[in-house]
This record gives structure tokens, sequence and C-alpha cells, in this order.
């Protein structure tokens, strides 16, 4: 690093930039058939609600009618089965009780491509056939990054690298469709094919939206303006659409609480809502309304979804909906949020509140420079790695971390626009509304008293909402493990059985009685933080065995492969080590105290090696405006910890602050590094320990 800041490979408008494909460029209202010739990869850019989906279909149904295989690939379950049927073929758990059991091809989520799922696949099975990937964007993410995918990404990676050349290499198409179509999907799956492809790009310049479609985006740090302008628009008699990022009791904006206040607000109102947990809930009104949803969503004035209604749903209703409305946390790309808006295809007034910012939820190291991204990537793999060694742990030794340089390629790449949307997430989000023909306008409106009744109002509903949740669960009986592994595998379940999940999910994560005080502590990230401190301190003598651990899981169907960022997600080691070499351990001291002068030399460590530490850590360090005690204190964090003051000290002129106490059992944590400690105790041998020591 050399204490500098990593040049870029690219401008990050450069990795989204079409032009450097040859492009059939056309300005239709709707997409109609089009001839690609002999081209085997068929890229179709065009905006939403200009029937790229409906265009897919028309292509499947001649296909099937011929006789050909048609395999549909998309990054959500519900998704899947909906173009399965829409498409007028099976979905992948369907074969077994179809009648023409998959004969005509499938629809899957791209978890299950790979030949540890059930059906299990094989890309053999699929010569001549063709591809279909729609929102191709976010399919290639979710294949990547998401961490469902983490334990068979080798092995979906492979199947899907060898379904495109086996597809490709005996006459079969490949087919993709996005609204944000870019270089870094078409590279992508060129590069996994091998060998030069004749490709056909089709993009639609004609904006559906331009001149129709209005967004009011509305300021502040939460989005309480918003919601008191929905109150208002439901009390004049308005139908509804919002869509929020939050689902869960906690989430003071999520569905849960949304719904709950509308409800004693409006209850005489018909009010839906849909999210993962309600769509698969037996005799809730949700409960598959994916494949059905225009028909279900008219029977409603409020429909309120989180983003599993996000991309290739479309909602065909008109003049039914008088508004749309979206509050964006951050917890989704750009082009998630914006895809989210467009799902309801009527031309009525949009309205959204998005955060200004969301770094707290960007990738790697957060750089939006690919060079700077990878290198991370690379030097923290090489030190988890190392740091095994040491411990005598050899049997990844052999450990291919170079697997499929393409796929780490295309991460760095579609990670650094990601982390580009996410530092000035509100303007990007803003700004790409503009570009689908948006004309936004600015909530200027103040109604205080309006907005602290609303605000209360939903605090109240939250706080009673979350107490409920959390003693249900802590209330409910513990599953046995048989249970346990059964319930994680249903597609339905009732509210008992996810409340039994959720307690053994909690039980197995942290060996101490589920209280609600736990399920509270669990909810803001008290599990990683804990993890952090134990293997920094009493359990660190099995932190090697720990990370063995992990690696297994990781790469038990990897045949001795591993992505890198898989890796280091899955590895604490270098952190562990960071952290000692840091000398955070001295906080740790209950009788030490600090200032900024006795910490003097402990910062400028600290600047020198800053680069590293967001690597590691992902903790910011300003070398001009950062204080001893403020670098100390946001370390301290990762672990839940922090430096109380203690009193100041010194003349008027040269007061300092004087810190210590750092409080090590505020939050009885003790109890659960105890039931640890006898865990893997338990799990590892005497011998193991000594060997380590």
């Amino acid at each position: 690093y050399n204490n500098r800041q990593p040049l870029s490979y690219f401008n990050v408008l450069d990795l989204i930039d079409l032009s450097k494909y040859e492009t059939v460029t056309v300005d239709e209202r709707y997409l109609s058939d089009k001839d690609t010739g002999t081209a085997q990869l068929i890229g179709i850019k065009s905006a939403k609600n200009t029937g790229k989906t409906e265009l897919i279909a028309r292509k499947v149904q001649k296909l099937v009618y011929q006789g050909q295989q048609v395999i549909v690939l998309t990054h959500r379950k519900q998704l899947a089965i909906t173009l399965a049927h829409r498409f007028g073929i099976d979905y992948r758990t369907e074969i077994k009780t179809s009648v023409i059991g998959g004969a005509l091809g499938y629809a899957l989520c791209i978890d299950s491509l790979h030949p540890h799922a059930n059906p299990p696949f094989n890309p053999d099975e699929w010569r001549e056939a063709v591809v279909i990937i729609d929102e191709v964007e976010q399919v290639l993410w979710h294949l990547l990054n998401s961490k469902t995918c983490e334990n068979n990404r080798v092995a979906i990676i492979s199947s899907f690298k060898q379904l495109l050349q086996t597809v490709v290499g005996t006459g079969g198409k490949i087919i993709v469709a996005d609204a944000d179509l870019s270089p870094i999907a078409l590279d992508y799956i060129r590069a996994l094919i091998g060998f030069p492809i004749e490709t056909y790009v089709l993009e639609n310049k004609h904006n559906p939206n331009q001149g129709k479609r209005k967004v009011v985006s509305y300021s502040g740090n939460d989005p309480i303006k918003l919601v008191t302008r929905l109150v208002k628009a439901i009390e004049q008699g308005h139908k509804v659409l919002v869509h929020t990022t939050g689902q869960k009791a906690k989430s003071k904006w999520g569905t849960i609480n949304l719904e709950s206040d509308l409800k004693k607000k409006f209850p005489t109102a018909r009010i839906l809502r849909i999210d993962s947990e309600s769509v698969a809930e037996p005799n809730h009104p949700a409960q598959g309304c994916m494949g059905n949803l225009n028909v279900i969503v008219a029977q409603y004035d409020i429909v309120i979804c989180s983003p599993i209604v996000e991309t290739g749903v479309s909602i065909d209703v008109e003049k039914h909906f008088n508004s749309v409305w979206c509050i964006a946390y951050g917890l989704q790309t750009v082009d998630a949020v914006c895809q989210t808006t467009e799902r309801l295809r009527d031309h009525v007034i949009r309205h959204i509140w998005v955060k200004a910012t969301a770094k707290n939820y960007r990738i790697g190291n957060g750089s939006t420079s690919v060079k700077s991204l990878l290198y991370s990537e690379h030097k923290t793999t090489r030190a988890n790695i190392t740091l095994l060694q040491q411990a005598d742990i050899d049997e990844f030794d052999d450990l291919d971390v170079n697997y499929s340089p393409e796929s780490l390629f295309t991460w760095g790449k579609r990670a650094c626009v990601v982390n580009e949307g996410q530092g000035n997430y509100r303007e990007a989000v803003l700004n790409k509304l503009r570009e689908s023909g948006y004309e936004v306008s600015y909530f200027k409106e103040e109604d205080k008293t309006s907005e602290t009744l609303v605000n209360e109002s939903l605090k109240q509903t939250r706080k009673s909402n979350y107490q409920n949740h959390n003693k249900d669960v802590s209330d409910v009986d513990s599953p046995t493990p048989e249970l346990l592994e059964e319930l994680k595998n249903k597609r339905t379940r009732t509210k008992t059985e996810r409340l039994q999940e959720k307690k053994g999910k909690l039980e197995k994560r942290y060996g101490v009685e589920v209280t609600p005080e736990l399920i509270e502590k669990d909810d803001k990230g008290w599990y990683n933080k804990l993890t952090l401190h134990y293997y920094l301190t009493v359990g660190n003598i099995y932190l090697a065995q720990r990370d063995k651990q992990s690696l297994e899981t990781l790469t038990a169907n990897s045949k001795g492969f591993a992505f890198k960022p898989d890796v280091n997600k899955k590895t604490l080691s270098a952190k562990v080590k960071a952290l000692e070499e840091l000398d955070i351990k001295q906080f740790l001291n209950p009788f030490a105290k600090f200032t900024a002068s006795s910490l003097a030399g402990w910062l400028e460590k600290m600047i020198q090696y800053r680069y590293e530490i967001l690597m590691l850590l992902g903790v910011t360090i300003n070398p001009t405006d950062d204080s001893a005690i403020a670098v100390a204190q946001r370390i301290l964090a990762k672990l839940g910890l922090k430096l109380n003051l203690l009193n100041t000290r010194g003349s008027r002129k040269d007061k300092q602050r004087v810190y210590g106490e750092c409080q090590l059992n505020d939050d009885e944590r003790e109890a659960v590094f105890s039931s640890w400690l006898e865990r893997d105790e338990k799990a590892f041998s005497r011998e193991t320990v000594r060997t380590l020591c």
C-alpha cells in the first residue's frame, strides 16, 4: 500500500457503459420479436414496462412448441415459481409430480444450480437448450455475493460455466434481459464460455415514463415526513401501494409495524401485507400471491410489501392505486430500489424516502476502485490461510483460492458499482429515477404536530409488537435438533413454527437461555461482536480450529477450490491478528486509564496502518481529524465495548479527558463465553489444544 490509496482500473461509470458492444438500437413502446440471426448470446436492454418478460414468454412458448428445452434462472424462489407458471414450464420442485416431469425444461433459483441440490442439477442434460436469465444483473450478483449461495458457490459457478459451454457448444442459445444490462453481465458470460461467441445486443431507447411519471423525494434522517403524508393520503380515501425495506417486528418502518399501525388508524380499510413470512404462512391472505398479484392486490385498499416484490414482478392493475410509497433504508442496491418503484405499471405519483448514505452496507473494503477492492481480498485471504498454517493446520495448504478469476473480477466490478451508489445513496437513486424518465420534486411542507403524533404512534406500535414477539419466541417450546432441521427446510411455516425456528437457532448460537433481552441484543448484531471478543481473548486457543471448521464447511462441495470473498467472510484469524497487533487488548484492562497524550504513539501506528485497518476491520481513520480516543472507541465498537469518561485533569489551557473502565460484562456476555468454552472443549480434543499452544 505504501500509505497511498491505490489507483482505480476504471471509472465506475465505464463499467456499466454498454457502448463497448455493437448494439441494435430501437425505439419502441413495447418490444416485438426481432430476428437475432445466428447469434447465440442475446442481450436485451430495455426500460421497465416495455415488455421484456413478455417478449421472452413468447419466445419460450415457440421453443417449447418446437420441442426445445428451456431453463430459466432467477435469484428468488418466488420469482422462479412465477416465471415458470408464466412460461408454461415446471418449477424445480414440481418435476417429480408434474405430468411432463420437466421434459420441456424448468425454472429454478440459481442457488440450486449444482449437483448437490434436490433434484441434482446436471449441465450435460441441457444440450441444444436455451438458457434464459431475466433480471440478469441481479441474478449474477446474487450468484457471486449472496449468503444463500455461500457453501455451494464454487459448485454453482462450475455448473453455470459448464451449462453455458454445453448449451453454446451444441447450438443452443442464451437470452439475458435487464433494464440495466451492462458489460459486466455480458463480459462475465462470455468469459465463462471461454471461446468466441456471436453476440446480439438489442437496446430499446424508448422511455415509457418520460413526461408521465412524477416522484416526490422526502428529506430527513428517517421517513417520518413520508409516513405522515401517507397517513393523510389514506385519510383522504386514497388507495396506496407501499414498499419498505424492513419486515421484522424490530423494524419501526417495516411491513409488520406499518400494517399494525395502519390497521389501528383505519380499522375498516382492507390491508394486505406481502413479505417473506406472509407469503409462506398457511391460510394467510398473501400465501402464494406472487403468481397472482394482479387479482389479489386489486381486492385491497392498502398493500404493504417488503423487497420480496422487487424484480421480475409486474403489477398491471390500472386505476386502482392512487399512489406508490417507497422507504429505502440502504439494504437494497440503487438499481433494486428503482426496480421496486416500477413494480406498479400505472402512471401514478410516487413518493420516496431514501437514506442519504448507506456506507454500513458496502461490499469488501468499501472501495470504488476495482484494483483496491481485489487487492484487499487477495491480501486478507493470504493472511487468513497463512495464520492457519502457522497454527499447524495444513489441511488447506493445497486449497486453490484463485478459483475462477473471471468470477472474482466480475464480483469486484459489480461491488464497486454498488459501493459507489451506497456512498451517496439518496442522490444515486434520484439520479437513476431521472434517467428512467421521472420528474423529481422535493417535499418541503412541515407539519411538526402531525409528524410527532404519527411518530409516537409508530414508536408505540413497534414497542408493543417487538416486546410481544420477543416474549413469544422466549415462551415457545424449544425444538429438538431434528425438528429444527425440518423447520429450516419447510417451504411454508405457521407462526408457531417460525417462532420455534428462531428460538432453536438462538439456543444453538449462544448456548444460554433465550430471553427477550437476548433476542433484542441479537437483533442489534451482538453475535458478531461477541464472537470477535471471544476469539481475541478467552477463546483464542480455539480460533484456528474454528476457522478450520468454517473452511471445511465452505469447501465441502468445492473439490479443493474456494472463492476469496467467501473465505474472508467465513474466517476470523486475520481480524483477530490485526486486533492483537494493534494492541487493542490494552483497552480491555478495567484498571487502565488513557488520555490523548498517553495514546499519541498508538495513534501514529493506527494512522500508519489505516488502510489495513479499513481492509480487515472496516474501520475508517481520518489522519487529520480523528483523535486517539475516537479511533479506540470505533475499534472497540466492533467488540460491542467502549471506554468510559472518568474525569478531566490539567489546567484550563491544558485540560485532558481521562478514559478507562471498559466494562467487559455489562451485557452479561461472560455467560455466553462460558457456554462457548464448554462447547469448544467438547468439540476439540485436549491434544489439539496442547498442539495449538
